[in-house]
């Protein structure tokens, strides 16, 4: 497992302009669109991401995904808000925009992988570090999309404890002892942003989760491999299993993390989180130098900005994060609707 820096914008460039295009119709023309960035759609329409197409919000179909307008329309099998309430629906209930959730993010199947969302569609969701950030019935999933975020325990093919259950780094017998519903060589395992999320000699390193669906690279606490010798800041030789966290990027073992803070708080001074390639999955890292642009300044590029992440969204540089407390005023940490759902601090509009 040998993480690599993600350098230049050529991963974000992809999408022309910011996601918008026209259909040609024979009446009023419709615009078409697959991002969250409110700029590409007419004024007074919302991005309806399921269809593909801006809307006005009374056209939206209805939660039961079913068009309002249409009786006789089948009601697919899908998770509904236990109290059958207006919008805006707790976590786990099917949704068409972020403004349906409580959370204010609806996760689609690019942020969450497609296993997640396979049987429902598009769910509310928050982000999170571990399990413990959840709600009861939840887990913290990390996807391998730069992020991990709050599902329904059985989306994600676990059993947690009923109530409670052991955090990561504790001793189990099986997989309903934990509260991340992972159990692994006698320990709970479980997602971490920093080292302080993993507690009884686990290390927050870079490890596979197996499922469901294809296995991905992701930050959890897990029992070091006997093998690992290095500390994080240490040089490395991207030998295998030769850092404690099992992340060589560079010649170092570096460090996970949410921010400059939680950098600077491992000690390295000066510097700040940004992402890195894990095979075909995305990770974060603590990077030792700052130079560039500084946060919000327009840019091109990533290797342009202080953070190494130039926002192909709105088109300036922006600091990564783990979960709201990471971002600075005002600001949110939110998935890029453009290109890879990378997580940054933004200013929501």
């Amino acid at each position: 497992m040998k993480p690599t820096a993600l350098l230049g914008a050529g991963l974000f460039l992809t999408i022309a302009g910011i996601g918008c295009s026209v259909i040609v119709s024979a009446d009023v023309p419709e615009f078409s669109c697959d991002v969250r960035d409110p700029r590409v759609c007419p004024s007074g329409q919302v991005c309806d991401l399921t269809r593909g197409k801006c809307v006005v919000p009374s056209d939206a179909p209805s939660v039961d995904g079913t068009d309002a307008d249409d009786p006789d329309a089948d009601t697919p099998d899908v998770d509904q808000p236990a109290d059958g309430s207006d919008l805006p629906h707790a976590l786990g209930a099917q949704c068409r925009l972020d403004a349906d959730c409580e959370s204010s993010l609806c996760g689609t199947s690019n942020m969450l992988t497609t296993p997640i969302v396979a049987d429902t569609g598009p769910i509310c969701t928050k982000t999170c570090c571990t399990s413990k950030d959840c709600p009861s019935g939840f887990v913290c999933f990390g996807a391998g999309t730069g992020g991990n975020y709050c599902v329904p325990s059985s989306k994600a093919g676990r059993i947690p404890a009923a109530s409670g259950g052991k955090l990561p780094g504790a001793t189990c017998s099986g997989a309903s002892d934990c509260r991340s519903g992972l159990c692994q060589a006698g320990k709970c395992v479980d997602t971490c942003c920093v080292p302080t999320d993993c507690t009884n000699n686990t290390v927050c390193q870079v490890a596979t989760l197996a499922g469901p669906g294809p296995s991905h690279d992701v930050w959890m606490c897990a029992a070091v491999n006997a093998a690992a010798t290095k500390d994080a800041g240490e040089t490395c030789t991207n030998v295998e299993n030769e850092c404690r966290n099992n992340n060589c990027i560079g010649s170092k073992c570096r460090e996970s993390c949410c921010s400059v803070a939680t950098c600077e708080s491992q000690g390295r001074t000066g510097g700040h989180c940004r992402y890195a390639e894990s095979g075909s999955d995305r990770i974060k890292f603590c990077e030792y130098t700052t130079n560039g642009l500084a946060d919000d300044a327009k840019c091109t590029q990533d290797t342009e900005c202080q953070s190494d992440f130039c926002d192909p969204e709105t088109k300036k540089c922006a600091w990564v994060c783990c979960r709201d407390s990471d971002c600075a005023g005002s600001k949110v940490c939110r998935p890029s609707g453009i290109g890879l759902p990378f997580l940054r601090c933004v200013s929501l509009r």
